[in-house]
């Protein structure tokens, strides 16, 4: 598993010190982690959801985190790949929306 402080550590290393495949693997790596694009299942978006929730402040994440439970298990059932993907991509808008939300009111 990789540590993303170990990529953007190594990423500012010389070259003398990392190897440039393992650095061009390593900026892959990179973009992978932080495009919600790359999300195609149910795992993953679980994933990001919750890591976007580690944005907002500490007496709204319990309140998302039960929210994303419930949405998951609300939709556990489902099996038409077309339905699936518009609910990922609508949960996506909403996480941003919300993240927006909540950095707006803290300014």
């Amino acid at each position: 598993r990789l540590n993303k402080s170990y990529i953007l550590v190594s990423l500012n290393n010389s070259p003398k010190q990392v190897d440039t495949r393992a650095k061009l693997t390593m900026v892959k790596v990179q973009c992978f982690l932080r495009t919600p694009a790359a999300i195609e299942t149910s795992k993953q978006l679980y994933k990001h959801l919750m890591k976007e929730c580690r944005k907002l402040p500490q007496d709204s994440q319990t309140y998302y985190r039960h929210y994303i439970r419930q949405g998951f298990n609300q939709h556990t059932e489902e099996t038409d790949p077309e339905r699936i993907t518009q609910i990922i991509n609508r949960a996506i808008e909403d996480g941003k929306w919300i993240v927006k939300k909540y950095s707006k009111v803290q300014e």
